[in-house]
C-alpha cells in the first residue's frame, strides 16, 4: 500500500496536525502519524501503551522528556518509552516534521495529553 503527500489528511490535535496514512488497518498491529509541529507553547502527551519511535524530517529543535532537554535535528531518531511524558518543541519561528511510529493500531487509546505547559527558558519544566 503506498498512500500519497497529497492524500494525506492531517487532524488538529495541541500544538500540532497529524495524518495517519494507515488508520484504515486496525489488524496491521502499528500505527503511524506524519506530524507537523509549529512553534510556540505545546503541552506534553504521553503513549500509556506502548513505546513511540519519532524520526525528525524536517526542522530543528528540541525534545523535552519527563524534565530532561535534548536538541533534535533532521535525521536524527527518537525513542521515548511507554508512559514518559513528552513533547517535541521547534525552535523560535520554525516548525518540524516528525514521523512517529507506535507498535499498537489504537493512537486514540494510546494518546494522553496532559495538563500545563513546557517552557524551555524556565529549565525545561511544566508550567
Amino acid at each position: 500500500m503506498i498512500v500519497k503527500a497529497a492524500d494525506l489528511k492531517a487532524g488538529a490535535l495541541p500544538g500540532r496536525m497529524s495524518a495517519d496514512p494507515f488508520g484504515r488497518l486496525d489488524d496491521a498491529g502499528l500505527s503511524m502519524r506524519v506530524v507537523e509541529v509549529a512553534s510556540g507553547e505545546r503541552s506534553p502527551h504521553r503513549h500509556p501503551l506502548s513505546y513511540e519511535a519519532m524520526f525528525v524530517v524536517r526542522g530543528s529543535g528540541h525534545l523535552w522528556e519527563n524534565g530532561r532537554v535534548y536538541r533534535v535535528e533532521p535525521g536524527d531518531c527518537i525513542l521515548i518509552p511507554r508512559d514518559v511524558p513528552h513533547v517535541t518543541l521547534p525552535d523560535d519561528g520554525g516548525d518540524m516534521t516528525l514521523v512517529c511510529f507506535f507498535p499498537h493500531s489504537d493512537l486514540a487509546s494510546n494518546l494522553q495529553e496532559l495538563q500545563g505547559t513546557i517552557d524551555l527558558t524556565g529549565g525545561g519544566t511544566p508550567t
